[in-house]
């Protein structure tokens, strides 16, 4: 796996998102690219996922996998926020969670670094 990933990192512009389990076994080379996403950041972005989903934004290119995944998947309402819930999903929701995170991330608003500057 990390020989894939060290191979679509080359492109300097790509940022990794692991799981916290994985995050202490990030190479060291990948550190300053690497951010640690877990549950409090599946809450907030579950929902937003979803709207893509349904406003016909998001789509995948059939892998069998990734389909099954997300067919069983179950989002669950909780205080501040609704996460996919790995306890009332009836299977793995690994590659759901992976779309999620992907998702929320290229749905961003891009922050420009330069100055803005307005004439009247």
């Amino acid at each position: 796996m990390w020989a894939e990933v060290n191979r679509v990192m080359q492109n300097r512009d790509v940022q990794l998102r692991v799981n916290p389990t994985l995050f202490p076994l990030t190479p060291p080379d990948l550190a300053r690219r690497t951010q640690s996403v877990g549950y409090r950041e599946l809450k907030a972005a579950t929902p937003i996922c979803r709207g893509m989903i349904i406003e016909d934004k998001l789509h995948h290119t059939g892998e069998v996998a990734l389909a099954e995944h997300v067919t069983r998947a179950v989002m669950v309402k909780v205080d501040d926020g609704a996460p996919l819930s790995s306890q009332k999903s009836p299977g793995a929701i690994t590659l759901a969670r992976c779309m999620v995170f992907a998702a929320a991330e290229a749905g961003r608003p891009i922050r420009s670094s330069r100055a803005a500057f307005a004439f009247g």
